[in-house]
C-alpha cells in the first residue's frame, strides 16, 4: 500500500501525516505529466495507493479520479488499486494520532486550534 496526500499546498504537512505518504498539492494533479511523473517515482509495483485530503470530501476523491485515469491509460504490468481514504486524514489523525507507526510528525497543539 501507498499514501498520497492531495494537499492544497507543498507544506501541507504540517501537524502531522500519515508515515511514509507522499504530499502532492492539488493544483499539481490538473497535468497529466505531474501525475505519470507520480505514478513513475512512486506506485512501481505497489498493489493499491491510498489518496486523501484532508476530509476527503473534494480534493481527495477528485486526485483519485484523476490517477486512477491515468493509470487506466497505462499498459503493462498490474496496476494499483486507487482508494480514497475515508473521513480523509482529519479522521485518520483522530483515530491514530498516538500510533508512531502510522502517523509521523504528529503535533497535539497544531489539532487543537
Amino acid at each position: 500500500m501507498f499514501g498520497m496526500r492531495c494537499g492544497l499546498k507543498i507544506d501541507d504537512f504540517a501537524g502531522g501525516h500519515i508515515r511514509g505518504a507522499v504530499n502532492a498539492p492539488s493544483e499539481e494533479w490538473c497535468n497529466e505529466p505531474h501525475i505519470s511523473d507520480l505514478i513513475d517515482k512512486h506506485l512501481d509495483g505497489k498493489d493499491m495507493v491510498v489518496v486523501h485530503c484532508m476530509f476527503s470530501q473534494q480534493r481527495g476523491p477528485r486526485c483519485a479520479m484523476r490517477l486512477a485515469k491515468q493509470l487506466n491509460t497505462r499498459s503493462g504490468p498490474a496496476k494499483p488499486i486507487v482508494y480514497v481514504l475515508s473521513g480523509g486524514f482529519n479522521g485518520f489523525v483522530r483515530q491514530y494520532r498516538h500510533d508512531h507507526d502510522l502517523v509521523e510528525g504528529f503535533e497535539d497543539t497544531y489539532w487543537k486550534q
